[in-house]
């Protein structure tokens, strides 16, 4: 798919006199009087004014969350396949015991497992959501980088702090 992605850039004056709707997804730079890249992203619906800064710092940590958290939902699955795999071998156990035992013994392990892969199912839906959040975060991040003026000049620096092209 074809697209052309514009961004808007200007002065804090200008942004404050224009007070213009950003569509969603688009950008807006703002210089500030001491030469500060002040960044805001549209919604649709909320002018510049009362659209919050988009805070670059905090979203640059995420990464490493999501390492974090994907070695976090490993975890969680090997200690519920581990739980599981006790739970196989306690039912082998009671199927040789005497029938009314049995049924007893099945009757709380079927409940136990039922609550095991309902933990299962509540924990894939959460991992599920902040991994999409996440990716989706990282995703905005990508979008930003890299920053280039009209004379080809780039406004980001490697380390991936922002400056004005001279």
């Amino acid at each position: 798919m074809k697209a052309i992605v514009q961004h808007f850039y200007g002065t804090t004056q200008e942004w404050e006199t224009e007070n213009p709707l950003l569509y969603k997804g688009v950008w807006g730079f703002e210089v500030t009087r001491e030469g500060k890249l002040n960044t805001k992203l549209g919604n649709g619906r909320d002018k510049w004014k009362t659209l919050k800064y988009f805070d670059l710092e905090n979203i640059k940590g995420l990464e490493a969350e999501l390492q974090i958290l994907k070695q976090a939902i490993k975890t969680e699955e090997e200690t519920l396949k581990t739980l599981a795999e006790d739970m196989r071998n306690q039912m082998k156990a009671i199927m040789e015991a005497e029938e009314t035992e049995r049924k007893t013994f099945l009757e709380i392990l079927d409940k136990r497992l039922e609550n095991m892969n309902r933990r299962m199912d509540e924990n894939n839906y959460l991992c599920k959501y902040l991994m999409e959040f996440i990716e989706k975060r990282l995703g905005e991040i990508s979008m930003v980088f890299p920053f280039v003026t009209e004379n080809g000049e780039y406004l980001v620096t490697e380390s991936g702090d922002f400056f004005v092209a001279a």
